[in-house]
């Protein structure tokens, strides 16, 4: 669950930022993670709840072998600021 987490800090700091509402996630797991495994986070929006900003994220987690590791849907509410610029 520790590299799981990582979505979570995403959302908060990076995309799309402060103020966002973690509202759902589901996960996959399909391979092992190890503590000093190294991996690559891709995020996608896939859809948007109409009117509001709401969005259904993709997220995916990979190993340096590029193998997919966790997969997932995460929905997330935007801050309003952050959704209008």
């Amino acid at each position: 669950m520790v590299a799981a987490s990582h979505f979570s800090k995403i959302f908060a700091n990076e995309f799309p930022g402060a103020g966002t509402i973690y509202l759902n996630q589901t996960f996959t797991f399909l391979a092992p993670v190890y503590v000093d495994d190294i991996l690559t986070y891709k995020l996608e929006v896939v859809s948007q709840k109409e009117d509001k900003p709401i969005f259904n994220v993709n997220t995916e987690a990979f190993g340096e072998d590029g193998k997919l590791k966790i997969s997932g849907i995460a929905i997330i509410r935007a801050r309003i600021q952050a959704y209008q610029e």
